[in-house]
């Protein structure tokens, strides 16, 4: 959705500037769809709960088992375009310029057309103008940069990284974690879940109060707000709960209602915020030459943060209280709301 045509970096960064806010507006909607998801695995879930009942052991596989299907049906449709796109150009190179022997050979063959009729259509060897445009060409390949010319190149780096992979980082601790814990404030909302049905339901509920705050941000970002203030905001308002939750944990467990509509808001705040512009930041902040590989940089950095929040807030809060984890996270989203401020452009 957000690559450049690489016809020069200082012509397509050019281009980024004048569509940026709806290459934005686009990865947003791209991302909104996570919500989904995440709204959809208890229904799917209590789905099969009624058709197969509570005690089934059937259910839980077949959750798992669907859970591949949307990467499975994306792979087919990946490589499909991918062969259709190459047959493209390969026949626009047919049209535009002789081809070597056995590149003649895999695209007609991939046309579907006889080995008679590829022995036969083999063009003659190269003239001196051919091997004139192989030395421009050889030379323009030469000229472009190298990933680590352009890492060494690419302006205020540090910076760039330490606003796009530390606050990923930051943000997937206290996301990824709070669907650990998770459990915890369903079950001082609701009592203990006495089943895999009333389970489906809390979840469901949370879920819902959530996913809204990913189309918000959609509306938002390229249209009011850049991504630097959506991002700013959100950690600015989750910090905000996450210390009224933490401060008042003991009563609002007798208010079980409010518990659950704050809580509910972290994750709208979290949605319509750090959750979408993480995601987009990487690829609106670097440069095209290396932009691919910082990417992948930030969001390695975002799942290591989400290993460690997952593995941290169980024992944490067995140790220290629930209230210290809300504590935890205030503290993790204000450190990011920071690091937005000075780092991210």
């Amino acid at each position: 959705v957000i690559s450049a045509e690489d016809d020069g970096a200082g012509g397509a960064e050019e281009k980024e500037e004048e569509g940026s806010g709806s290459k934005a507006k686009n990865v947003a909607l791209v991302f909104s769809l996570q919500g989904v998801g995440f709204l959809t695995v208890p229904l799917v879930t209590w789905l099969w709960v009624s058709i197969l009942g509570e005690e089934s052991d059937v259910v839980w596989r077949l959750v798992l088992g669907l859970g591949c299907v949307p990467g499975v049906i994306l792979l087919i449709i990946a490589l499909y375009w991918r062969r259709k796109n190459r047959l493209v150009a390969a026949s626009e190179n047919i049209d535009s310029q002789p081809l070597s022997p056995p590149e003649m050979a895999f695209t007609l063959a991939d046309q579907g057309l006889e080995a008679s009729l590829i022995k036969n259509e083999i063009p003659p060897p190269s003239t001196g103008q051919d091997n004139h445009d192989n030395d421009e060409n050889a030379n323009e390949s030469s000229q472009k940069r190298s990933l680590l010319h352009a890492l060494t190149h690419e302006s205020n780096l540090c910076q760039k990284l330490l606003g796009t992979a530390g606050t990923w980082f930051l943000f997937d601790i206290i996301f990824y974690g709070n669907t650990i814990f998770q459990p915890v404030v369903l079950k001082q909302a609701f009592g203990v879940s006495e089943s895999i049905s009333r389970s489906c339901r809390d979840t469901a509920i949370l879920s819902t109060l959530a996913l809204p705050g990913y189309f918000v941000s959609y509306i938002m970002i390229g249209t009011y707000q850049s991504p630097k203030a959506v991002q700013m905001q959100g950690f600015a308002i989750m910090a905000v709960l996450y210390i009224i939750i933490g401060s008042f944990w003991a009563p609002l467990t007798n208010l079980k209602w409010l518990l659950l509509l704050l809580y509910g808001m972290t994750f709208f705040f979290a949605n319509y915020g750090p959750n979408a512009t993480t995601f987009l930041l990487p690829s609106t902040t670097f440069s095209v030459n290396c932009r691919s590989t910082l990417n992948g940089v930030s969001a390695a950095s975002g799942k290591i943060g989400a290993l460690l929040g997952a593995m941290m807030f169980e024992p944490l809060a067995e140790r220290f209280g629930d209230d210290t984890i809300m504590f935890i996270c205030a503290g993790g989203a204000i450190v990011s709301f920071a690091m937005t401020k000075c780092f991210v452009r």
